[in-house]
């Protein structure tokens, strides 16, 4: 798979009405880094992780919150940790139940309420 292009990137936060993620990009110097160089492998050969797909849509995903629009994120486990604390807050986990409860097929959750379910921190212990 290659890189994506500045274009390309460009492109896709335009799809979500997002530009203004790609151009916190263009004017910080700690994002602009991570589309030029790999910030954790002394590879030189390694994709710059802005430049790959999924990487992308976790910093579209992390930024949705206006509390994570001020603090940039400067490599890959900073992301990795601020798009795991936003998707597992309570307002996030709701929102997916109540999205997915008004499909037809319906799903089954472990706990009949997001009060119910495990404490942040409790999840993410287990995780590690």
């Amino acid at each position: 798979m290659q890189p994506l292009t500045d274009e390309q990137i460009e492109q896709y936060f335009r799809r979500l009405h997002r530009l203004d993620i790609w151009q916190a990009i263009q004017d910080e110097s700690e994002l602009t880094e991570l589309l030029s160089r790999s910030v954790t492998s002394q590879r030189e050969d390694e994709t710059p992780f802005l430049r790959v797909p999924l990487f992308l849509r976790m910093l579209a995903v992390t930024y949705a919150d206006d509390e994570q629009a001020n603090r940039l994120v400067t490599n890959k486990s900073e992301l990795f940790e601020a798009y795991i604390k936003r998707q597992l807050s309570a307002t996030v986990r709701e929102q997916s139940r109540q999205s997915r409860l008004s499909q037809p097929q319906g799903y089954e959750w472990a706990y009949p309420n997001v009060e119910r379910e495990p404490a942040e921190r409790d999840t993410k212990r287990y995780l590690r």
